[in-house]
């Protein structure tokens, strides 16, 4: 097809599509650097959102150890305390074991016989499930061995023992109740001292 075109028309012709092309160029530069643009915003907004929670989750994981270091460092100063309380309580004679000796002599059914008796001092931590609170119960271990007459004076004594809101955990080794007569028997039970239930 051969155009007919006077030259200056070919030249404006040729000038316009070079427009064009710039302005398609141009137009397509800036759609890339608008979605670059967009793709830094949300990039930077996604990093902003991490770095807060990762920050939040820090800062929750120190409240949690600061709270976890702080009941233990409660408990440990409670069981301190307490240790001390007794030693104290020892020292004044506040926690004597002359009443126990003498209430088992009291409640003891004249058809048993001690051979021998021996008593140490223990404790053990009690947590309320409740307030979450520890306490040290303190108590006197009694060992006691012996002879009984019979089978039911014995178990008569056990349920003795058991009656006494003082004593607590009383058990008789197996070998207590194997003969009918002339029993040999040991004890071991828990002693807990209160002013209110002994004189």
């Amino acid at each position: 097809m051969i155009n007919l075109l006077p030259t200056q028309e070919k030249e404006a012709l040729k000038l316009i599509r070079k427009y064009k092309k710039m302005l398609v160029i141009f137009i397509y530069f800036l759609l890339c650097l608008s979605l670059f643009i967009a793709f830094l915003f949300f990039l930077n907004l996604y990093m902003e959102l991490e770095i807060d929670g990762f920050e939040s989750r820090v800062f929750i994981k120190n409240k949690e150890l600061e709270g976890y270091k702080f009941q233990e460092f409660k408990e440990e100063t409670l069981e301190i305390n307490q240790d001390l309380s007794l030693i104290s309580l020892y020292q004044k004679g506040e926690i004597p074991v002359g009443p126990f000796i003498n209430e088992i002599y009291k409640i003891t059914p004249g058809d048993i016989s001690f051979e021998g008796i021996n008593l140490e001092k223990d404790s053990r931590l009690i947590k309320n499930e409740n307030t979450q609170q520890t306490k040290k119960d303190v108590f006197i271990v009694i060992n006691l061995s012996g002879n009984a007459t019979t089978r039911e004076v014995l178990y008569s004594f056990k349920k003795i023992l058991e009656s006494k809101p003082y004593f607590k955990e009383v058990y008789f080794s197996p070998d207590s109740w194997t003969r009918p007569k002339d029993t040999e028997f040991s004890v071991r039970l828990e002693a807990f001292y209160d002013k209110s239930l002994i004189d």
